[in-house]
């Protein structure tokens, strides 16, 4: 009855002012990028985890429901906050419903919570072989490094880098498959085995 009556005081209180305010485009798309990926995981772990009338959907929606009024601008492993928030979910559920769950079935495997986002010595690498790749391709002889550039970086089609060249097609395949073939060999020579 109390919590009747409290829930009253709050709706007069907030009479005139929106029930809750909608996520902006920058929140949205967070949710698209990060969150919403990782739904398939979710629901095919909640799946085979609900033993209650609590549908997967209900969890699922009240997930993106909890995230559009989240500042979600501290979560580091989003796809690890959002199995974390359906289990919770659950239990809360079946607790309301009077279940009582073994702890094996609300165990999420490790690999559902892993962070996927690379760490920083895999970014820094990843541009250690961009730049050398950068410098390799400007030292290819002409025709193969106009090639090479036209096809692998700015996606022409062979028959337009034939145009560019001014020779057939199959010269422009042969340019970047040998200039393709050279920077292979680079790579494989500076590479300690």
């Amino acid at each position: 009855m109390t919590r009747q009556i409290s829930l009253v005081r709050k709706a007069v209180q907030n009479k005139g002012k929106p029930a809750t305010t909608l996520p902006d485009a920058l929140h949205l798309k967070w949710i698209a990028e990060h969150i919403m990926p990782c739904e398939p995981a979710l629901r095919s772990w909640l799946n085979n985890s609900v033993r209650c009338r609590t549908t997967v959907d209900d969890i699922i929606q009240e997930c993106y429901a909890r995230f559009c009024s989240l500042d979600v601008s501290g979560i580091t492993n989003a796809r690890g906050y959002f199995f974390r928030m359906a289990r919770n979910l659950l239990i809360e559920a079946s607790r309301q419903n009077n279940i009582h769950y073994l702890a094996s079935y609300l165990d999420i495997p490790e690999n559902f919570l892993k962070d996927e986002t690379p760490s920083a010595a895999e970014h820094y690498e990843t541009k250690r072989e961009l730049d050398w790749l950068r410098r390799e391709m400007l030292h290819l002889p002409s025709p193969e490094k106009e090639a090479f550039f036209w096809r692998k970086i700015h996606n022409l089609p062979y028959d337009e880098i034939a145009l560019r060249l001014g020779v057939t097609e199959r010269s422009a395949r042969r340019y970047v498959m040998s200039g393709l073939t050279k920077l292979m060999q680079k790579r494989d020579s500076r590479t300690p085995k």
